[in-house]
């Protein structure tokens, strides 16, 4: 949930980029990072566990602020992708604001994306959330691929839900949509704190996220 930090006049927001291995998400988490503005991101931090790693940066944009000049601060992380270390992937995944699925486009990796959206399905259970009260939007990777999938497959394994996520194609390793997939997520994130948060307005944090 958002955490409101009124010393410093700041809402938090907590966004987890979530997936199969060798998806995109690190990959998506390190081009944001090196195309925001300078003055706005902290470095990435690894945090350790026993089993794996898990990446996390902050930014405020400079440009985005809510009722009573509260600025906008996003944490942005990845999870590990194998589902047997899955008490890091819960972890992480407690407390989010919005989740950016990151979906491996090549059809050899179909079932791969199918199950880690189920264990995506099966923690928010565990951990008390449900699943339409989260903005989601699926990040269709890889498009720049020779072999992948059609949007509309994919949409019918992984976007069969009575509310229909938003969808990106994307190609983490030029960066083509990674901006706009990130874009919609923080818009609908600030949204939902909009219409859940009386007394608060706000402006889109779009100014500070132009790709490079």
């Amino acid at each position: 949930m958002p955490i409101t930090n009124y010393t410093e006049k700041e809402v938090q927001f907590k966004i987890v980029l979530y997936g199969p291995p060798f998806g995109g998400k690190s990959e998506t988490l390190n081009y944001l990072h090196a195309n925001l503005d300078a003055q706005s991101k902290s470095d990435i931090s690894t945090l350790k566990s026993a089993a794996d790693k898990t990446l996390v940066f902050e930014f405020v944009p400079q440009e985005a602020t809510l009722l009573d000049e509260f600025k906008i601060r996003f944490e942005v992380y990845t999870v590990t992708g194998n589902v047997q270390f899955n008490a890091p992937r819960k972890l992480v995944l407690r407390d989010a604001d919005g989740i950016i699925f990151t979906a491996d486009s090549e059809w050899a990796n179909i079932e791969e994306n199918v199950q880690s959206f189920k264990n995506l399905e099966e923690n928010m259970k565990k951990l008390g959330i449900i699943i339409d009260d989260v903005p989601i939007v699926l990040q269709y990777n890889k498009r720049a691929s020779q072999d992948v999938a059609p949007v509309n497959y994919l949409d019918f394994v992984l976007n069969n839900h009575k509310m229909r996520m938003p969808t990106f194609e994307t190609d983490a390793s030029t960066g083509s949509g990674i901006f706009t997939a990130f874009r919609a997520l923080s818009n609908m994130v600030i949204q939902r704190f909009l219409e859940t948060s009386p007394g608060y307005s706000g402006s889109s944090p779009l100014g500070m996220m132009v790709e490079g």
